[in-house]
């Protein structure tokens, strides 16, 4: 059930702590010059929307946060909230659904800075919260849960200074772009994907890339435009709407396994 759709008498008390919230966490950022800058936003909440309408009566879906954590993006162009400002959104939602009755949520985000502020939240939280027994506040990135469905379907190049293809979806890559072309064909220019060419621009990069497919011991931060000139990461000229389909249908199934074995907990 979509939370914004009900009315506060259509679950009683003892329904709701047997429901899973799902809270999608999207972002506004660029995208490089082909894909719009909601693409985290419109990839999440589509997801979410999918797994909800699998699992109707056991998924009570949160309207998708639009905003996140995307500092690294301002000097080519993003909404962002800074990392206290984040943490605070998060620890609101999670405060309200409790209040609200709920005991199990799953915070899905679909911008990979996102994790550090919700995950520190969640660290007070449970703090917080340590006495109300049966309540479980989990964070995952969609993508997370089918890599090998992303794995398969990504064309971008194997780069031996980094052990891994780019990133875990890559950053306006043709991941993204595939799954794009499959939700919101019309908000994507793929005359202009054909422009960026992605790859490291320097061993910074490198560095980042390897950490996020291949468990490099270094944790870094970059900004975008250390990434490329554009901001995308990636090759995307290699998205298509299949990959894009097949993507999103391999990451909801998985999502929806964990989900109802979320519910026995």
């Amino acid at each position: 059930m979509k939370l914004d759709r009900i009315r506060v008498c259509d679950i009683d008390q003892t329904r709701k702590s047997k429901l899973v919230a799902v809270v999608p966490l999207g972002a506004l950022e660029q995208h490089g010059p082909h894909l719009p800058m909601g693409t985290d936003y419109f990839a999440v909440r589509s997801i979410a929307e999918r797994v909800e309408a699998g699992l109707p009566d056991d998924v009570l879906l949160v309207p998708a946060v639009w905003m996140g954590h995307s500092d690294h993006h301002l000097a080519i162009g993003a909404i962002s909230a800074d990392v206290q400002t984040y943490m605070g959104m998060i620890s609101s939602i999670v405060r309200s659904l409790v209040g609200f009755g709920v005991l199990k949520i799953l915070l899905l985000s679909g911008h990979g800075r996102n994790d550090i502020p919700a995950k520190t939240a969640m660290l007070a939280l449970k703090n917080e919260y340590r006495d109300i027994e049966g309540l479980f506040v989990l964070f995952a990135q969609y993508w997370q849960f089918n890599q090998a469905v992303i794995d398969e379907e990504t064309k971008e190049p194997f780069r031996a200074e980094s052990g891994a293809r780019l990133g875990s979806v890559g950053h306006a890559s043709d991941t993204e772009t595939s799954l794009m072309l499959y939700l919101e064909p019309t908000c994507v220019d793929m005359e202009q994907a054909k422009l960026c060419a992605g790859g490291p621009r320097s061993v910074v990069d490198s560095v980042q890339n390897s950490r996020a497919r291949k468990g490099h011991p270094v944790y870094m931060t970059t900004d975008a435009l250390e990434w490329s000139p554009h901001g995308v990461n990636g090759t995307p000229a290699g998205g298509t709407e299949d990959a894009g389909r097949r993507i999103v249908d391999g990451v909801v199934v998985k999502i929806e396994g964990f989900l109802k074995e979320f519910l026995t907990w």
